[in-house]
């Protein structure tokens, strides 16, 4: 909400979060908040939550930055790593703002309610008939006031380890509710989503493992995720095997072809395949950016190894068999595109060894008293 003021207040291992809900497959890519003071440092935790989560920590921690900012304002900080978020997952941004002297803060944005300021214009005149017999020539100023809404599960505050509900903590103060609003707090996340999730199967597994020579069917099924509507160019192995219609958001195209199994595949053990896809945007035909956590642009399907043990096995450079082998399901399956890195070539297949041992860490609870809950929560706002 736009805000007259904004309140600070100092406390001890003090910090806030905010809540954001997935409803598609998006990239976090930068985290935002805005600074009341001078030469305050923000470390920002993003936490991947659990179902039915109880606070903003209640999952998985999977990104942390830290930044100082000589000067008061708001922020923007760009994560060295994007992270990603699954369609319908719930994830927090945690914001622990350290002040000069080494102290925790709280910042949020308040302003003046509607009776508040209906009751100040009234005040205002009230004097103006006292200094003039009347309202007579009386020019009331505009009367602005704020709405804040604030909703149970999107905002959190702990001052001193135990997590409470933003909610519940403007509601236990009905003394600062009677002249202003409380908005949640001024934690930003910044994402952009996938245009459309791309999964990609080759083969089938009562079929496998093939031998060279055999057909390998394949299937690449497209969802849009965006509003406006897209029609999408797919290929495999740089190879164009069809387009799709318009897509509107949420509708599925899905998208046959074949590839044959080669020599080299055999050598492999595997028969592969890397799809990708370009659309129009702009009147410009851009290649679309596929998330590695959401969509499956890789696929692969077992080949045997020849049995002809008086053919020599010519183990250098690989052919570019699966770009040659690609037929496609459209009229255009001749149409080619320069793409580097299709997958279309591969080296032998090594194996890599790994012994890991596993590391259980339990965390340490911290106990706190629970003693006069409302009142510690009514101090957030007026201590």
């Amino acid at each position: 909400m736009p805000s007259s003021l904004i309140v600070n207040k100092e406390f001890k291992n003090a910090s806030m979060a905010n809540v954001f809900h997935c409803d598609n497959n998006v990239r976090v890519y930068a985290v935002g908040f805005v600074n009341p003071s001078c030469n305050e440092s923000v470390t920002y935790d993003i936490y991947l939550l659990n179902k039915n989560y109880k606070s903003p920590v209640d999952g998985k921690k999977i990104s942390s930055v830290t930044q100082k900012y000589p000067y008061a304002g708001y922020h923007r900080v760009y994560l060295d790593d994007p992270v990603y978020i699954p369609k319908g997952a719930d994830y927090s941004v945690v914001a622990t703002v350290t002040e000069e002297n080494g102290s925790n803060c709280v910042t949020f944005k308040a302003g003046t309610n509607r009776a508040y300021a209906e009751m100040l214009a009234q005040q205002q005149k009230q004097a103006y008939i006292a200094a003039h017999g009347s309202d007579e020539g009386f020019e009331p100023t505009k009367i602005t006031y704020n709405k804040g809404v604030v909703n149970k599960g999107e905002s959190f505050v702990t001052a001193g380890g135990e997590w409470y509900d933003w909610k519940d903590v403007i509601d236990c103060n009905q003394t600062a509710a009677q002249y202003f609003e409380v908005d949640n707090f001024s934690i930003q996340s910044y994402t952009d989503c996938e245009v459309a999730t791309v999964v990609n199967s080759l083969g089938e597994k009562d079929k496998q493992p093939y031998k060279v020579g055999d057909k390998v069917c394949g299937t690449v099924s497209l969802t849009c995720n965006v509003d406006g509507g897209h029609s999408f160019d797919v290929y495999i192995n740089g190879k164009l095997i069809g387009k799709t219609d318009v897509l509107q958001l949420g509708k599925t195209a899905q998208l046959k072809y074949e590839l044959t199994a080669s020599e080299q595949d055999a050598e492999n053990g595997f028969i592969k395949s890397v799809v990708t896809v370009f659309f129009e945007q702009d009147s410009i035909k851009r290649e679309l950016e596929l998330f590695d956590r959401s969509s499956i642009t890789t696929a692969t399907a077992k080949v045997a190894a020849t049995n002809d043990s008086s053919k020599p096995v010519d183990s250098s450079t690989p052919t570019n068999s699966d770009t040659d082998s690609a037929s496609a399901s459209s009229d255009n399956g001749n149409e080619t595109i320069k793409n580097p890195d299709t997958g279309a070539k591969h080296n032998t297949a090594a194996t890599l060894v790994i012994i890991g041992f596993v590391v259980l860490i339990a965390a340490a609870s911290v106990i706190t008293s629970k003693k006069d809950k409302t009142a510690e929560k009514s101090n957030l706002l007026t201590k």
